[in-house]
């Protein structure tokens, strides 16, 4: 299967697909960025002194939740991202 830049376009979390110019490439470069586990007192820290509201517990465990659940879906996107990757060598 040829990956092409449109199918890289289909995965929800793509944020920037940059495909440069090279004359006579020898390798292909894939950058990926992820979002990275943190511990749930540390984003509870990050949550609160970033808010304008008081945040409850029960707020901070949901938030915390979706977090994760980010990370989970970053981390299968990347997955298949690599699974990909010799098929990224024909990318056009």
């Amino acid at each position: 299967m040829r990956i092409t830049a449109g199918l890289l376009l289909l995965l929800p979390q793509l944020e920037e697909l940059a495909i440069l110019p090279v004359h006579n490439p020898t390798h292909r470069i894939v950058h990926l960025r992820d979002r990275h586990f943190v511990s749930k007192a540390m984003y509870a820290a990050d949550l609160r002194a970033n808010s304008e509201e008081p945040l409850t517990d029960q707020e901070i465990d949901k938030a915390y939740e979706r977090l994760l659940e980010e990370v989970e879906q970053v981390t299968n996107h990347q997955r298949l991202v690599g699974a990909a990757a010799p098929a990224l060598a024909t990318l056009g």
